[in-house]
């Protein structure tokens, strides 16, 4: 699979045409395992092949990725994880702190099956 950093992941929504409304979203998909597709607000899981889309502000994407994701190997891993935090230095998206991501962690050390 390609886009297994959260790095690379989250450089797919930097100057694409993500949606501004969905901003909010952005740290947390590529935290879960999504990529931005650069088509509308489609987004889609790096292991589980998992395609989401038609986002609305209410829309949480850590639920949904649970609910459709038909035990994806990196949620799984991602959720059962106690979480170690880091402070993002991704400004644009507004957040000062994030949950790691498993794979780019020296902490966490997630082996990618």
């Amino acid at each position: 699979p390609t886009q297994i950093k959260f790095s690379d992941r989250l450089a797919t929504f930097e100057n694409s045409t993500w949606p501004s409304k969905h901003y909010d979203k952005i740290v947390k998909l590529a935290s879960i395992g999504f990529f931005y597709t650069g088509t509308g607000d489609f987004v889609k899981c790096f292991q589980c092949g998992l395609g989401l889309s038609q986002w609305e502000s209410g829309d949480d994407p850590h639920d949904e990725h649970k609910r459709l994701g038909n035990g994806c190997g990196y949620f799984n891993k991602f959720e059962k994880l106690e979480p170690c935090v880091y402070y993002a230095k991704d400004t644009r998206a507004a957040l000062s702190r994030q949950l790691c991501d498993p794979v780019d962690c020296d902490f966490c050390k997630w082996e990618h099956e």
